[in-house]
């Protein structure tokens, strides 16, 4: 949202808007909690999606898949804190099945 504003054409008007809207907000930070989910959700992806011969497994991006790295932190910190993750991609949805992840589409 902040770089929406700083892209827009009222760069100091939107940043107190995205400021005022964010001061209800909480923010949930990464740790190790977040990093050990997010590792076993993106391996868990290649397994499920990737190559079946684990060699070219290694060398194969989850981009490739159709699954984006930031979507994947996004789901791992809903995954730690118990969070329900509101998306309408369906590749988030293609994550519906990994434990402890729940995704709705609204």
């Amino acid at each position: 949202m902040i770089y929406g504003a700083y892209i827009s054409e009222l760069v100091s008007e939107n940043i107190k808007r995205v400021e005022e809207l964010a001061e209800d907000m909480q923010v949930y930070g990464i740790n190790w909690d977040t990093i050990y989910i997010y590792s076993k959700l993106k391996a868990t992806i290649l397994e499920r999606f990737g190559p079946k011969d684990k060699r070219k497994r290694r060398n194969t991006k989850v981009e490739s898949l159709g699954f984006k790295d930031n979507d994947l932190w996004i789901a791992a910190t809903a995954i730690q804190h118990k969070l329900i993750l509101v998306s309408s991609d369906s590749d988030m949805h293609n994550l519906s099945n990994f434990e402890g992840l729940n995704i709705e589409n609204w």
